[in-house]
Formats: structure tokens, sequence, C-alpha cells
């Protein structure tokens, strides 16, 4: 799961740039989920 601290540990430049785009920030949280959810549905489907 994407979250705020990881991001701020491993890339400073990036949490930066997207901490002033919010709405980048959701977007990126919103495919991470949809990505998470269709690996689960393809564990549960085999």
């Amino acid at each position: 799961m994407i979250n705020k601290q990881l991001i701020k540990k491993t890339m400073p430049g990036v949490f930066n740039f997207v901490k002033n785009q919010p709405q980048l920030f959701k977007l990126a949280q919103q495919v991470d989920a949809k990505l998470q959810q269709r690996e689960y549905v393809k564990l549960n489907n085999e």
C-alpha cells in the first residue's frame, strides 16, 4: 500500500512534488488499490 511515510523515506523529491499535488496522491492510491484488488481476485480464482 502506498502511504506518505514510505514515499517520504524512499523518495523525498517525489514526496514533496506530490504533497503540492494532492489529487495526484489520491490518484496514486486509487491505482494502487485497483492493482491490489486485481491481484487478490487473481489469487482467489486460481
